[in-house]
């Protein structure tokens, strides 16, 4: 559960991480909470496999201030 009243089904191969990649669920969560939203250019480079470098982390800039999303240890967003 990244976000309150927001639920993921993870499959197996992603149970060990206990939640799937942000790129994965990014898009549901912000139809979810009805906000239009923006993947940093570091986020957006490696989506479209511009990116020199992988970045540590998924960066979102959304419509408006939210908390940080940890979904674990190994899937972290910026909001």
């Amino acid at each position: 559960m990244p976000y309150r009243d927001f639920y993921l089904v993870v499959p197996p191969e992603y149970q060990k991480m206990e939640c799937l990649l942000v790129n994965q669920f990014i898009s549901g969560l912000m139809e979810y909470l009805k906000e239009l939203y923006y993947a940093r250019i570091l986020s957006a480079g490696e989506h479209y496999g511009a990116a020199h470098q992988s970045p540590q982390a998924f960066h979102v800039i959304p419509e408006h201030i939210r908390s940080r999303i940890i979904c674990s240890a190994h899937a972290d967003t910026r909001l």
